[in-house]
């Protein structure tokens, strides 16, 4: 069953929200209307960090689209938009086509849900996230009710993760690094084992790309501490 509503400040504005724990989906009354979010996962937000990105060849430097990234972040985290009894299509004409007001609103909520900039709803609505890094090269992570254990990669899955995420960009013949790809193959080499209340998980891509993106780049920042940070820093 949903929860009670909550006020909260947004924008200046009190709004009212609640959790629907069976769709794991988020209701806010706008003044307008009504808006229904759900956190994306790891898999769309990395796509969609990528299809951000872009490379400048002339100066061999890579930009940022932030207003492309914050048009597909609304897009894939808000499912249900109804304004002043109408309910909208979910798509990106209609997304631009919004009052500036309401826009910048949604887009704040739909950060406020993902944790992005620092601000949050409320704890109880974030992933329990512990660490036990007794031993640093091997780190055991407990997010909800999956236990991930890590190890560090080796020489050869770190070259084999760089192969499968380099592309050749036309015309000149310029490498380019696919981070999608990247991220996944080394948390997929980094990722010893995977527990789900003490059964054991399958661990694919598919998995990766289907976790709750806080859950995905927690375990992303441990697998990059691990291979990344020297044994020096790590004992610091």
């Amino acid at each position: 069953m949903p929860q009670q509503f909550i006020d909260i400040e947004i924008s200046n504005q009190t709004l009212q929200y609640r959790y629907n724990p069976e769709a794991d989906q988020f209701e806010f009354r706008l003044p307008q209307g009504t808006a229904v979010f759900e956190v994306w996962d790891w898999g769309t937000k990395n796509a969609t960090l990528e299809e951000c990105m872009f490379y400048d060849q002339p100066s061999d430097e890579f930009s940022f689209d932030s207003i492309r990234f914050n048009e597909h972040l609304l897009l894939c985290t808000l499912r249900q938009l109804r304004i002043h009894g109408e309910n909208l299509p979910i798509d990106l004409s209609t997304l631009r086509d919004l009052n500036a007001s309401l826009g910048d609103l949604l887009l704040e909520i739909s950060q406020r849900l993902l944790g992005l900039n620092g601000t949050r709803l409320g704890n109880g609505y974030y992933p329990e996230i512990s660490r036990d890094m007794e031993n640093p090269d091997s780190p055991v992570i407990t997010a909800g009710d999956h236990t991930y254990t890590f190890r560090m990669w080796t020489w050869g899955e770190k070259n084999r993760a760089l192969s499968q995420a380099l592309t050749m960009d036309e015309p000149g013949n310029q490498a380019r690094v696919s981070t999608k790809i990247f991220h996944e193959r080394m948390l997929l080499s980094s990722l010893a084992k995977v527990t789900d209340e003490n059964a054991p998980v399958e661990i694919s891509t598919d998995f990766l790309e289907q976790l709750d993106a806080r859950i995905g780049d927690a375990l992303l920042e441990v697998a990059q501490e691990i291979n990344f940070v020297s044994d020096a820093e790590k004992k610091s």
